[in-house]
């Protein structure tokens, strides 16, 4: 199973009192480390059904992690971490905006409106892109798929 990112990445944003009181220890002493890293590995196939059919999956065997994809990890985990520590009550607004967000944005991914970007694509000559673009010739100009699927929607 994928890790996009480590219990330090959420560390980044929460204090370790914080993360201890999230996960489970009222005197913010102990962080239960366990439900952390069950809470990223959930987070990170999450995020995986999105990325997939655009995207080899698990990201990161031959280039380092895209930060976008941990920033949205780190959201999806920090959302996650307070609904069960919540149960029954209200998620902090902020942490539903930015799941919101790393959902919308997934979304936007999964449909081809944006792309994942990768710093170390150029500098390692490697592309996390799988190639399932099909090209099309017409008048000497080369149109994939995604052109195409642009101007035409099948069962229009």
């Amino acid at each position: 199973m994928a890790h996009y990112i480590t219990q330090l990445e959420i560390l980044n944003w929460l204090s370790p009192t914080e993360l201890a009181i999230l996960t489970g220890d009222p005197t913010g002493v102990t962080i239960n480390s366990t439900l952390v890293n069950v809470i990223i590995e959930a987070c990170a196939a999450e995020i995986d059904t999105y990325i997939k059919t655009r995207y080899k999956i698990p990201l990161g065997d031959n280039i380092p992690i895209p930060q976008q994809i941990q920033i949205f990890n780190v959201d999806l985990a920090i959302h996650k971490l307070y609904e069960i520590y919540m149960r029954e009550g209200q998620v902090p607004e902020a942490c539903v905006w930015r799941r919101l967000t790393a959902i919308g944005n997934l979304k936007k991914i999964a449909a081809g409106e944006m792309d994942i970007i990768c710093s170390s694509e150029i500098e390692h000559g490697l592309i996390i892109k799988e190639s399932k673009i099909e090209t099309t010739e017409i008048n000497n100009r080369k149109l994939t798929t995604d052109d195409l699927g642009k101007f035409y929607e099948p069962n229009a």
